[in-house]
């Protein structure tokens, strides 16, 4: 990949659209990784017969119910975010230390959702 192809697709995310879907598709990610990050030393030792998932089929479905959990709970971001960057643009653009403060203000934002 060229650096102008590179430079291409990241100024398509530029939109507010864009950059709204992105953001929550970011903030999921992240919130299920927060997650996974704990739990995957644990829940595996609960699945077998007599356990929290009598099956495996029943570990996997609890887990496509995770994703989903953080999908809706970062839905949130998807208007913030993208509110965010029109202000921003308008504003003059964003520099580290704006989107440093929209990073701690959106984890906020899913926190308390």
């Amino acid at each position: 990949m060229t650096p102008d192809i590179t430079k291409s697709t990241i100024a398509g995310f530029a939109t507010v659209k864009q950059f709204a879907v992105l953001a929550r598709d970011f903030f999921a990610r992240l919130t299920r990784r927060h997650i996974n990050y704990y739990l995957s030393r644990e829940l595996s030792k609960h699945v077998g017969p007599g356990r929290r998932f009598s099956s495996v089929r029943e570990h996997r479905l609890f887990e496509d119910a995770l994703d989903l959990h953080c999908r809706e709970a970062t839905r949130v971001i998807k208007e913030y975010s993208g509110e965010w960057l029109s202000k921003h643009n308008y504003e003059g653009g964003v520099d580290p230390a704006k989107a440093g403060r929209f990073v701690s203000y959106a984890a906020k934002k899913i926190e308390a959702n």
